[in-house]
């Protein structure tokens, strides 16, 4: 794997991804939405693209990581049809470009994707998108093509979005400013988190073993629990990994913003 292109570049995964890969000593191509480079690093080029619109060639690359798409709970509820396309379209135009070249894929997909119902929730666009997605990738007729779809879990860890409407930002956050616990949805309701140095090293691991499938393995925790989990580790105790880690990283990144307001 010495040439990767990483869709999603500038987002929490796909940055962490785009560090360990150059940490490796792997040449990087990203390419987001995001104009401004997310990675200051010599073996890393930075393009400006949206996923929804043909790839054009840039390069040829030995392994696609294509994870770029929304993933709060407020783009799922504010633009339901723009998420369903990034991830639908996007993924067509990666596949596509995979395919030209000869690439190993890999798909992001989500935990969602295997809990699918029949009635509707909030979360359709971003999880039957992603299902949907899994069916293309798998049987795109190129024997080019080798493809590798993880189904991954909530993800948390240093680099994450601090006011992002997720679930363990919310908690992480309210446990540091003293507020109560913003619930969305069922609290009884039992979720899987996964550590962001855990998320990397299954990926490698899918990807050395080629393995087509996976379900990323993570920590279940019913959702009414997790503000105690995140208070006990305030205070140093945690049963989460990195949960500790990420909270210093809430804390350094408010206290740094709040500075800067200041001045």
């Amino acid at each position: 794997m010495k040439r990767v292109l990483v869709t999603g570049s500038s987002g929490f995964i796909g940055k962490a991804l785009c560090e360990d890969l150059l940490e490796k000593g792997i040449k990087v191509w990203g390419i987001s939405r995001s104009e401004e480079s997310p990675i200051d690093h010599p073996n890393y080029k930075h393009f400006k693209h949206d996923v929804r619109k043909e790839m054009v060639t840039y390069f040829p690359v030995d392994t696609i990581f294509h994870l770029a798409s929304p993933a709060s709970n407020k783009d799922f509820w504010d633009k339901p049809n723009e998420v369903a396309e990034i991830i639908l379209l996007g993924t067509i135009n990666v596949t596509k470009y995979a395919a030209k070249f000869g690439a190993d894929l890999f798909y992001a997909s989500s935990y969602g994707a295997e809990q699918i119902g029949s009635k509707y929730t909030f979360r359709d666009c971003y999880d039957v998108s992603k299902r949907a997605g899994e069916t293309y990738v798998g049987d795109y007729p190129s024997v080019k093509l080798k493809s590798y779809t993880m189904r991954i879990p909530s993800v948390y860890g240093p680099g994450m979005p601090v006011h992002a409407d997720k679930v363990m930002s919310n908690f992480i956050r309210c446990a540091l400013e003293g507020e109560p616990p913003e619930f969305r949805g069922e609290i009884t309701s039992k979720r899987t988190y996964i550590y962001i140095d855990d998320l990397i090293e299954q990926i490698h691991t899918q990807l050395e073993n080629k393995i087509s499938m996976v379900t990323a393995k993570g920590n279940d925790m019913v959702t009414e629990f997790l503000p105690n989990e995140v208070y006990r580790a305030t205070k140093g105790v945690e049963t989460l990994p990195g949960l500790s880690k990420t909270i210093d990283y809430f804390k350094s990144t408010l206290a740094s913003a709040s500075l800067e307001k200041d001045l």
